[in-house]
């Protein structure tokens, strides 16, 4: 929070924004008022794109806190249904994004929110449980948490992009502080501790079911929405970017340095099939353009890819298979709850440090090899839990912060780089595009959560793996 706070500090004492002036005789008398006033403080909008991102990903993370009770031998399961959707929305995304409003986005994504909850709530009471086959009543089950897939990656890849564009709007360089990315980032991190403390507040301290916690969770959907629509509202009163048309560019002219991407990934590359520069607006590109481009958007998409597999895999995989005896179905539950909260604490301090540092690549391609390293250690210990000293709440609790630290920087770099580095009127369209190497690492991680639960259930003893190990 302190870092929120000096973000916010440091906004009150920038320069205040005014709203584009306007023709007072061409505009209805009834609508002057509501044109000549004065403009938010840019600080509410900041703040309210933490909100967003705290809101937009709690459900994500409310369903991964009840994964073990949506489907005790299927955790990877749950995790698959929570986010296969949001990968399909991630990867069709640069081709429709730009037809649909910001507006009917969120809209679609609230609605999805609601439903989530409704299904997975009314599918996890007694009653269901006695009227309805068990195969039913986890297909149901897993519908909803699909439904909230659905609308954490409509909305993340939504308000990536927004985000991104408010900070253009507020400032013509590429090297602001990227307030609004930041807020947003650290929201989402914050989502974690949230989701998986609400979980904990209803669920565990005062002992309600399930069900009631998530019909409880209703609240969130109407935040949500309320909050955009103030985003909107403030979001209307910036200056529009300004940049160069496209006959304002001779057809000979070199690409400058803030029309290219960082390095080899000059979006005007030699190599190209047809030249994609800043003469090419995103409404003018072919399929086969977008898709080009997204392709070279992989020095952002591959680390981003292989630190949510790694990671992913220690959730839905090795950490089901830890608890303190670890043949106690209770003391694994409290170690999966707790090593994420760990884990999402993590998470939430580095996904804030955006507008303090922009790490170089190679240190943003360091940080996922370092998570594997990660996954491998905490699956030595889990299958030698007898014989190793590292099995200990102490090691495994603190190793678990380190996952959410490495985790959520390369997240906030990644996506600071591409601000950084790619042209302005790029970035709305690179941001929402590269968010679908998280959900592919995420499906990956999930399959192989499967499997990997299995054979350290199988080393340990312990029953209740939906597949068989392999190994």
């Amino acid at each position: 929070m302190a870092v929120v706070a000096t973000a916010i500090s440091s906004l009150t004492n920038s320069r205040n924004y005014q709203p584009v002036s306007v023709d007072a005789d061409a505009v209805p008398e009834d609508e002057l008022e509501t044109v000549t006033s004065p403009p938010t403080p840019f600080w509410h909008l900041v703040v309210s794109f933490w909100m967003l991102g705290l809101l937009n990903n709690a459900s994500y993370v409310i369903m991964i806190a009840c994964a073990k009770n949506i489907s005790e031998g299927g955790t990877a399961l749950v995790f698959l249904a929570n986010v296969g959707p949001s990968m399909m929305v991630k990867l069709s995304a640069p081709y429709w994004f730009d037809h649909v409003s910001y507006k009917h986005r969120m809209f679609l994504a609230t609605v999805a929110m609601v439903g989530s909850f409704s299904l997975v709530a009314s599918n996890s009471s007694e009653d269901a449980a006695t009227t309805s086959s068990s195969k039913v009543v986890l297909a149901w089950k897993l519908l909803g948490v699909a439904l909230g897939s659905l609308q954490s990656g409509l909305g993340e890849a939504s308000l990536l992009a927004l985000a991104g564009k408010c900070d253009g709007e507020k400032s013509s360089s590429t090297d602001s502080k990227r307030q609004c990315l930041t807020c947003f980032s650290s929201g989402t991190g914050m989502a974690g501790v949230f989701g998986f403390f609400w979980k904990w507040l209803w669920n565990d301290l005062f002992g309600l079911p399930v069900s009631t916690m998530l019909w409880f969770a209703m609240v969130l959907p109407v935040g949500y929405w309320y909050t955009f629509r103030h985003v909107m509202k403030i979001e209307s009163q910036l200056p529009p970017i300004a940049v160069a048309s496209e006959s304002s560019v001779p057809e000979d002219a070199a690409p400058s340095e803030e029309s290219a991407l960082a390095n080899d990934v000059s979006l005007e590359a030699s190599d190209a099939p047809q030249r994609i520069g800043h003469r090419t607006k995103i409404e003018n590109m072919t399929a086969y353009q977008r898709f080009y481009f997204v392709v070279r958007l992989w020095p952002y998409i591959v680390p981003l890819f292989t630190v949510y597999a790694s990671e992913y895999a220690l959730q839905s995989g090795t950490w089901t298979a830890i608890g303190f005896p670890v043949d106690d179905v209770k003391s694994r539950d409290r170690f999966f709850q707790f090593s994420n909260w760990m884990y999402q604490a993590g998470v939430f301090l580095s996904r804030s440090s955006g507008t303090l540092w922009t790490a170089p690549i190679w240190i943003l391609w360091l940080m996922p090899g370092l998570q594997c390293v990660n996954l491998a250690l905490f699956s030595y210990v889990a299958s030698h839990a007898s014989t190793t000293s590292l099995y200990n709440p102490a090691t495994l609790y603190f190793g678990a912060f380190y996952a959410g630290l490495l985790g959520g920087a390369c997240y906030i770099n990644a996506y600071t780089r591409i601000c950084k580095d790619i042209a302005l009127e790029y970035q709305e369209f690179a941001l929402s595009s590269t968010s679908v190497g998280e959900s592919l690492g995420i499906v990956v991680a999930d399959i192989l959560g499967l499997f990997i639960q299995a054979c350290l259930y199988r080393t340990n003893g312990l029953d209740g793996a939906i597949v068989q190990c392999p190994l």
